[in-house]
């Protein structure tokens, strides 16, 4: 039941992803906290991205009586020393120059459609399947995870509708915060202003973030809460830490990115390692096609169009009061193969990130 409940995370997580390498805009001050820097960790490579990553780190010391240990450290993160020089650049500057690094406003706006072919594998369970994302300009996306064993889940927004249908739940429509999400990561373009997907964006610090030199951001808004690391000498994207609404609730997820190769003028990174509900899992992208799509690929499956044309749910009843009510939900089919005779399945709230050109900087002018 975890594995299929993290492949259904990683549908959320890692489609979004693979198309917005860039993965954040905004240039507005905020005042969200940046994650917590562990000491220094050892430098020893492992097989984890290019190899540039910490081993495994060793365990922190026993925090004393006045020092109280720090919440869920991170230790892929460490101190960078010396800190550049002089003060760091603000979130705009580093957003626009990770454009320029993938390739620039020019050669993203060239493409209008987008295959992604990769697999996605779970060492830990020792499971390994294939995953393939459809994106067609401005805003249709169809994603598609299939594992020996489990069977096919899949993912669509055809520019108004979000559904799912998986083994599990079968058909079901995606509604509220996730919807939401998930129309922010069908945009194509959306790498050129982030603006879209993050309401506030901070730099914060320079870091090792997975043995790589990084400008760390603080990010509000978004898919989810947390930071974003660009790589200071190249301005390509090294990962983010954020905690993001999904099917299962909120999780905790650290992403890093690696082996950038050039896809018709587009640099994407074609290792993204995971790690979420404390298992690992590994992206690799086998091939990128920016041929032309059938449009057709998009419209709704007929059991989607059911649950579109079905009697609409009864309208939410008013909450006590200081109760809160949910921000995103999957309504699933009556009878479906998870045994639901509602409408609702576990709410939830969702989806991983981009790229820009010129954003506003910090104190609101271009």
């Amino acid at each position: 039941m975890k594995s299929f409940a993290i492949l259904i995370l990683s549908l959320t997580l890692f489609a979004p992803t693979l198309h917005a390498q860039g993965d954040a805009f905004g240039s507005k001050p905020s005042d969200a906290p940046a994650p917590t820097v562990a000491p220094p960790a050892p430098t020893t490579p492992n097989s984890m991205g290019k190899g540039d990553e910490p081993a495994t780190p060793a365990t922190p010391a026993t925090p004393s009586a006045t020092q109280p240990a720090a919440p869920t450290p991170n230790f892929i993160i460490s101190p960078l020393s010396p800190q550049p020089a002089g003060p760091l650049p603000t979130a705009s500057d580093i957003f626009t120059k990770s454009i320029a690094a993938i390739g620039g406003e020019a050669a993203i706006r060239k493409h209008t459609s987008m295959v992604t072919k990769g697999t996605l594998s779970m060492p830990g369970v020792g499971m390994s399947g294939k995953l393939e994302i459809l994106t067609l300009a401005p805003n249709k996306i169809l994603t598609i995870m299939e594992f020996p064993g489990v069977g096919k889940i899949t993912q669509g927004f055809d520019g108004t509708v979000g559904w799912s249908i998986n083994p599990m739940q079968g058909p079901s429509l995606i509604e509220g915060s996730m919807l939401e999400e998930l129309k922010k990561s069908s945009d194509m373009y959306k790498d050129l202003d982030p603006s879209k997907i993050w309401s506030k964006a901070e730099t914060k610090v320079a870091v090792n973030f997975g043995g790589v030199a990084c400008y760390e951001i603080a990010v509000t808004g978004g898919p989810g809460d947390g930071a974003l690391y660009y790589e200071i000498q190249t301005g390509l994207t090294r990962g983010m830490i954020l905690t993001v609404e999904s099917p299962m609730g909120k999780m905790p997820s650290t992403t890093m990115m690696s082996d950038y190769k050039d896809f018709d003028g587009v640099k994407i990174a074609t290792r993204t390692d995971l790690e979420a509900m404390n298992m690992k899992q590994v992206l690799i992208v086998d091939s990128v096609d920016y041929k032309s799509i059938d449009p057709s690929l998009f419209n709704l499956p007929p059991e989607i169009k059911a649950l579109v044309g079905a009697v609409p749910s009864p309208a939410p009843t008013v909450p006590a009061s200081g109760a809160k009510t949910s921000t995103g939900k999957i309504r699933v089919k009556p009878g479906a193969a998870n045994g639901s005779t509602t409408g609702t399945a576990t709410p939830a709230t969702t989806t991983t990130p981009t790229t820009p050109p010129a954003a506003k900087s910090s104190s609101g002018t271009p």
